[in-house]
Protein backbone atom coordinates (compact mmCIF):
# COMPACT_ATOMS: atom_id res chain seq x y z
CA UNK A 1 0.00 0.00 0.00
CA UNK A 2 2.83 2.69 0.73
CA UNK A 3 4.43 1.62 -2.39
CA UNK A 4 0.51 2.44 -4.35
CA UNK A 5 0.05 5.96 -2.25
CA UNK A 6 4.34 6.62 -3.56
CA UNK A 7 3.19 6.38 -6.96
CA UNK A 8 -0.37 7.90 -6.58
CA UNK A 9 -2.49 5.20 -7.20
CA UNK A 10 -5.76 4.50 -4.77
CA UNK A 11 -4.94 2.51 -1.86
CA UNK A 12 -6.55 -0.86 -1.91
CA UNK A 13 -9.71 -0.95 0.94
CA UNK A 14 -7.69 -3.07 3.34
CA UNK A 15 -4.46 -5.25 3.49
CA UNK A 16 -4.25 -8.59 4.65
CA UNK A 17 -0.68 -9.74 5.75
CA UNK A 18 -0.12 -13.50 6.81
CA UNK A 19 3.07 -13.96 8.82
CA UNK A 20 4.56 -11.02 6.25
CA UNK A 21 8.62 -10.65 6.44
CA UNK A 22 8.08 -6.65 7.10
CA UNK A 23 12.08 -6.26 7.71
CA UNK A 24 14.76 -8.22 5.61
CA UNK A 25 17.54 -6.44 7.41
CA UNK A 26 17.30 -6.98 11.01
CA UNK A 27 15.83 -9.98 12.00
CA UNK A 28 14.08 -9.83 15.33
CA UNK A 29 14.43 -11.70 18.25
CA UNK A 30 12.47 -14.73 17.16
CA UNK A 31 14.73 -15.04 14.93
CA UNK A 32 16.61 -17.07 18.02
CA UNK A 33 14.33 -17.59 20.47
CA UNK A 34 11.63 -19.65 17.67
CA UNK A 35 14.39 -21.39 15.95
CA UNK A 36 13.50 -24.89 17.00
CA UNK A 37 10.16 -24.00 16.77
CA UNK A 38 9.62 -22.88 13.25
CA UNK A 39 9.92 -24.66 9.98
CA UNK A 40 11.99 -21.51 8.45
CA UNK A 41 15.13 -21.67 9.67
CA UNK A 42 18.11 -18.63 9.74
CA UNK A 43 19.23 -20.05 7.11
CA UNK A 44 16.09 -19.99 4.71
CA UNK A 45 16.06 -16.62 5.24
CA UNK A 46 18.75 -15.76 3.82
CA UNK A 47 18.63 -17.90 0.82
CA UNK A 48 14.89 -16.23 0.59
CA UNK A 49 16.65 -12.89 1.42
CA UNK A 50 19.58 -13.01 -0.98
CA UNK A 51 17.19 -14.38 -4.13
CA UNK A 52 14.33 -11.70 -3.11
CA UNK A 53 16.57 -8.78 -2.75
CA UNK A 54 19.07 -9.00 -5.25
CA UNK A 55 21.81 -6.79 -4.43
CA UNK A 56 19.20 -4.00 -3.50
CA UNK A 57 18.66 -2.42 -0.08
CA UNK A 58 16.95 -4.24 2.45
CA UNK A 59 16.52 -1.51 4.16
CA UNK A 60 14.45 0.36 1.42
CA UNK A 61 10.83 0.59 2.85
CA UNK A 62 9.94 -1.20 -0.86
CA UNK A 63 11.57 -3.88 0.35
CA UNK A 64 11.32 -4.16 4.34
CA UNK A 65 7.83 -1.98 4.86
CA UNK A 66 8.78 -1.50 8.54
CA UNK A 67 11.35 1.02 7.45
CA UNK A 68 8.97 3.31 5.44
CA UNK A 69 6.41 5.99 5.95
CA UNK A 70 3.17 4.13 7.30
CA UNK A 71 1.20 6.82 7.37
CA UNK A 72 -2.21 6.42 6.02
CA UNK A 73 -2.58 2.53 5.02
CA UNK A 74 -5.90 1.57 3.98
CA UNK A 75 -6.94 -0.62 7.59
CA UNK A 76 -4.06 -3.62 7.78
CA UNK A 77 -4.87 -7.20 9.13
CA UNK A 78 -1.87 -9.13 10.62
CA UNK A 79 -1.68 -12.38 11.39
CA UNK A 80 1.29 -13.86 12.98
CA UNK A 81 1.81 -17.42 15.02
CA UNK A 82 3.94 -17.11 18.14
CA UNK A 83 6.15 -20.04 17.27
CA UNK A 84 7.50 -18.36 14.15
CA UNK A 85 11.00 -16.68 13.92
CA UNK A 86 9.09 -14.07 12.23
CA UNK A 87 6.93 -13.20 15.24
CA UNK A 88 8.65 -10.15 16.73
CA UNK A 89 8.89 -8.14 13.37
CA UNK A 90 5.52 -8.57 13.01
CA UNK A 91 4.42 -7.25 16.11
CA UNK A 92 7.67 -4.47 15.96
CA UNK A 93 5.30 -3.42 12.51
CA UNK A 94 2.30 -3.38 13.94
CA UNK A 95 2.95 -1.48 16.65
CA UNK A 96 4.79 1.04 14.38
CA UNK A 97 1.91 1.12 11.93
CA UNK A 98 -0.73 1.85 14.68
CA UNK A 99 1.95 4.54 15.78
CA UNK A 100 1.44 5.96 12.34
CA UNK A 101 -2.30 6.15 13.25
CA UNK A 102 -3.50 3.16 11.26
CA UNK A 103 -6.26 0.90 11.99
CA UNK A 104 -4.52 -2.39 12.64
CA UNK A 105 -5.80 -5.39 13.57
CA UNK A 106 -3.11 -8.46 14.59
CA UNK A 107 -3.88 -11.66 15.74
CA UNK A 108 -1.33 -13.65 17.39
CA UNK A 109 -2.07 -17.36 17.45
CA UNK A 110 -0.81 -19.42 20.23
CA UNK A 111 2.13 -21.95 19.29
CA UNK A 112 1.56 -21.45 15.32
CA UNK A 113 4.78 -22.24 12.93
CA UNK A 114 5.15 -19.48 9.81
CA UNK A 115 2.10 -19.05 7.27
CA UNK A 116 0.10 -22.38 8.98
CA UNK A 117 -3.13 -21.39 7.13
CA UNK A 118 -2.13 -23.30 4.50
CA UNK A 119 -2.44 -26.30 6.33
CA UNK A 120 -6.18 -25.54 6.87
CA UNK A 121 -7.06 -29.02 5.34
CA UNK A 122 -5.85 -30.65 8.26
CA UNK A 123 -5.27 -27.97 10.46
CA UNK A 124 -8.49 -26.84 12.12
CA UNK A 125 -6.11 -23.36 13.69
CA UNK A 126 -5.79 -22.93 9.54
CA UNK A 127 -9.32 -23.18 8.84
CA UNK A 128 -9.82 -21.09 12.02
CA UNK A 129 -7.66 -18.25 11.09
CA UNK A 130 -9.00 -18.31 7.36
CA UNK A 131 -12.61 -18.00 8.88
CA UNK A 132 -11.04 -15.45 10.76
CA UNK A 133 -9.88 -13.47 7.73
CA UNK A 134 -13.53 -13.75 5.64
CA UNK A 135 -14.86 -11.93 8.79
CA UNK A 136 -12.13 -9.32 8.91
CA UNK A 137 -12.37 -8.88 4.89
CA UNK A 138 -16.83 -8.75 5.24
CA UNK A 139 -16.58 -6.50 7.22
CA UNK A 140 -14.09 -3.70 6.42
CA UNK A 141 -15.90 -3.51 3.04
CA UNK A 142 -19.41 -3.05 4.65
CA UNK A 143 -17.78 -0.05 5.86
CA UNK A 144 -15.93 1.51 3.16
Amino acid sequence: PAKLREYGFPQPKAAVCLSPAVDLATPGRSLTKNKDKDWITKETLDVIGTTYLRGQDPKAPGISPIFGDLKDLPPLFLQVGTHEVLYDDVLDFAEKARAAGNNVTLETWEEMFHCWQIFSSVLPEGRQAIDSIGKFVKQTLATA
